[in-house]
């Protein structure tokens, strides 16, 4: 009997905020289901948007391989494979419950059956949700199924539901809104039974204000930046002060990830070795006993290895920021288990960071100068990355000239 697969990915989740000494929310649900199965705590997105993260989710490829990047009108090529298309081939019925940027037009509906792009009013507290319980509740889907759910609500404006909005569940917003999607949550998890799967991920992390007072400080700041940006002056995206899209440190990438899954996920497993994002593809693939017959070379690796017991050999993970690619402020970063390396190849202005991440993993002290081996060694390993990027962006403007007749 194939097993359903329940893909719940929450926007903006951050690793930090669902468990460490950090942490004020309340999240007894996520707790839960981490008790329940495995659990990564160094898991790095790909990318710091949305729409870059979700491609890479979806196909185990890099940005640059994929080449759906953010505001740049890109979508998804033919000839790339995703996951849910591999889901039909073997049976699977999909669908997608997603908000935001994630519209079809994009190519990231490959593969899905349903592919609802809901209205960003339609939170847990609306009909949305309700309905989407009813689902649930009736098996209303057809088995064996693949399902992702994109929660919105801890994007900005945050959603908190009013008995959540208080210090009990955080001390700032972003921490209440992850309690009350938490409960949300809780309710879920009432209707899935032990032949799914179910998977918790996010996109990307997100810079928040420790506080309420510092947050609505940080909103209007925010708004008076993108306001400067708009009258043409150009303004360091370094001096954004909430939101994503715009760097690579660690709380902008790294996420949660836990598996839960009877027989295949160890209950109450934690896992510190880094993994990525793009490894999700191939383990989701394995855990469900899939045989893809036509995909390509894809970044990813299963972890199920690592998950039995095995050891497996860190690969360094790629990260970029590429809200900035157009105007040159793009920055890409390349992230071992101790060490981050992030530079701005297009442009000259911005200097390059380098990270003790063991010592410092707030990343507060740039210790380029002092260590510039270490610099020349992941520089190296980004660039060789890189290379792969300047060859797929080349070819993707000659198929574009060819299209429009110029060669």
């Amino acid at each position: 009997m194939k097993r359903n697969c329940l893909f719940i990915l929450v926007d903006c989740l951050r690793a930090d905020k669902c468990w460490g000494k950090d942490k004020t929310a309340k999240t007894p649900n996520i707790e839960l289901l981490s008790s329940r199965g495995t659990t990564f705590v160094q898991t790095i997105a790909a990318a710091t948007d949305t729409i870059t993260s979700v491609t890479s989710i979806l196909t185990g490829l890099y940005p640059f391989a994929h080449g759906v990047r953010t505001h740049h009108g890109n979508k998804l090529g033919s000839g790339i494979t995703t996951l849910t298309e591999i889901l039909r081939q073997n049976g699977y019925h999909t669908y997608a419950e997603v908000a935001g940027p994630l519209m079809p037009q994009i190519g990231i509906n490959k593969g899905f059956e349903h592919y609802h792009l809901r209205d960003k009013s339609d939170d847990i507290s609306s009909p949305w949700y309700n309905r989407l319980l009813t689902k649930f509740k009736g098996n209303e889907f057809k088995e064996p199924y693949f399902i992702l759910i994109h929660f919105w609500e801890l994007h900005q404006p945050r959603f908190v539901a009013k008995e959540y909005d208080n210090s009990n569940y955080g001390k700032n917003k972003y921490e209440r809104a992850l309690s009350s999607l938490d409960a949300s949550l809780g309710e879920l998890w009432r209707y899935i039974d032990d032949n799914t799967i179910i998977i918790l991920h996010a996109d990307h992390g997100e810079k928040i204000a420790e506080t309420m007072r510092e947050e609505y400080i940080k909103l209007l700041a925010n708004y008076l930046l993108t306001l400067t940006m708009k009258l043409g002056f150009k303004v360091d995206s370094r001096l954004q002060l909430l939101g994503h899209g715009f760097h690579v440190y660690d709380y902008l990438v790294r996420v949660p990830l836990i598996f839960v899954g009877e027989g295949i996920f160890p209950e109450g497993k934690q896992i510190v070795d880094q993994v990525r994002s793009v490894d999700l593809f191939p383990t989701i693939v394995e855990a469900l006993g899939l045989k893809p017959d036509n995909i390509k070379q894809i970044h990813g690796r299963s972890l199920l290895p690592l998950i039995s017991g095995e050891e497996l050999p860190e690969v360094p993970a790629y990260c970029e920021a590429s809200k900035g690619l157009l105007g040159g402020k793009a920055r890409f970063g390349i992230r071992t288990v101790k060490y981050k390396y992030i530079f701005a190849p297009y442009a000259s202005d911005i200097p390059d960071e380098l990270y003790n991440l063991e010592k410092d993993p707030k990343e507060n002290n740039n210790i380029v100068a002092q260590r510039p081996e270490m610099v020349r060694e992941l520089r190296q390993k980004l660039q060789e990355i890189r290379k792969e990027d300047e060859v797929t962006v080349a070819k993707r403007k000659i198929k574009g000239l060819k299209a429009l007749g110029k060669i």
